[in-house]
């Protein structure tokens, strides 16, 4: 059996996946890149603030990539939200129970105002 080789850079990209977020409907996630991927590295002992900030920066990555024309500024969403997109950007990457679990921990400990 032969080998084929990659001649297109792109065909070695995630595709692009809907999602339904409650309360809110559908959106087109894409894959994050190995660079985008590094936001998610964060020591499991980080406080539920630090979680919580990391979790929007994901957020917010992910959502310029489903909005680019969306300005920065208008970017920003409900901690109501923050669950379902996690869960999202979560499978759309690959990315563990444990990993996603540890976010959404500090999701809820900061709504419940413990630090």
């Amino acid at each position: 059996m032969e080998t084929k080789r990659v001649n297109d850079i792109s065909l070695l990209y995630g595709e692009p996946k809907e999602y339904e977020i409650k309360g809110v409907g559908m959106i087109t996630l894409r894959p994050f890149d190995s660079d985008e991927l590094s936001l998610f590295a964060i020591d499991e002992n980080s406080s539920a603030e630090e979680k919580v900030e990391v979790t929007r920066k994901i957020v917010k990555r992910a959502l310029k990539m489903a909005f680019p024309n969306v300005e920065d500024n208008k970017l920003k969403i409900s901690y109501k939200h923050l669950p379902s997109l996690m869960d999202a950007i979560s499978d759309i990457n690959g990315l563990t129970d444990d990993t996603k679990a540890d976010f959404l921990k500090g999701i809820k400990e900061k709504q419940k105002g413990i630090k």
